[in-house]
């Protein structure tokens, strides 16, 4: 079975939401992100990282930002690197001209430091907030408008998978802080992994 797991706010600076804030009460982003991670490459399974540009910048003061950033450099080969935004902000919040800075910026700091073609912005905050100037922008930039623009999470796909012994989501996107939806993660992972490809 093939999915696409794509894992959201990677190099965020500060948390962004109350349930983040609790969050970071018991691990350092950092240290979630690793947790997270460490199950990726215990499965050797892919994942796509939707990164914020801004743990870039944070990295050139901040040992700890500097070694996540070195981390997915070294583990290149096993993330598809995608842009989440320069910071984490809600779009909807953002003048076209301020949305448009964000994108473009975020996108060249990532292409530069991972020497990657970035392709995909997946919209902080998913359908809620996005901008009504964030497809606009994206064909200005050549990027594509995030794939499902939505919260498919891994609870809603694990449902759907136990019920028809399937599921239509080929993206999952989860957030490494979370570590209900990491547990989950594992679980998929596990039935990709035992579940044949269809011929």
């Amino acid at each position: 079975m093939k999915i696409e797991l794509r894992n959201d706010d990677v190099l965020q600076v500060r948390a962004a939401t109350v349930h983040q804030g609790y969050r970071t009460r018991e691990h350092t982003l950092y240290d979630w992100f690793m947790l997270a991670d460490k199950i990726f490459e215990r499965y050797n399974f892919p994942c796509t990282l939707a990164i914020l540009a801004e743990g870039v910048l944070e990295a050139k003061q901040n040992p700890t930002y500097k070694n996540w950033v070195e981390h997915i450099k070294k583990n290149k080969h096993r993330y598809t690197i995608e842009l989440h935004g320069l910071h984490h902000s809600h779009p909807s919040e953002l003048t076209i001209e301020e949305l448009r800075q964000d994108l473009s910026a975020g996108k060249e700091i990532l292409e530069n430091e991972f020497q990657t073609e970035i392709t995909t912005w997946y919209v902080p905050f998913g359908r809620r907030y996005q901008s009504p100037y964030g497809r606009e922008i994206c064909l200005e930039l050549g990027l594509n408008y995030d794939k499902f623009l939505g919260n498919i999470g891994t609870e809603h796909w694990l449902k759907s998978y136990e019920k028809h012994g399937q599921s239509p989501y080929e993206q999952i996107n989860f957030h490494y802080w979370h570590k209900e939806q990491v547990e989950n993660v594992e679980k998929i992972i596990k039935i990709c992994l035992q579940t044949p490809a269809p011929n």
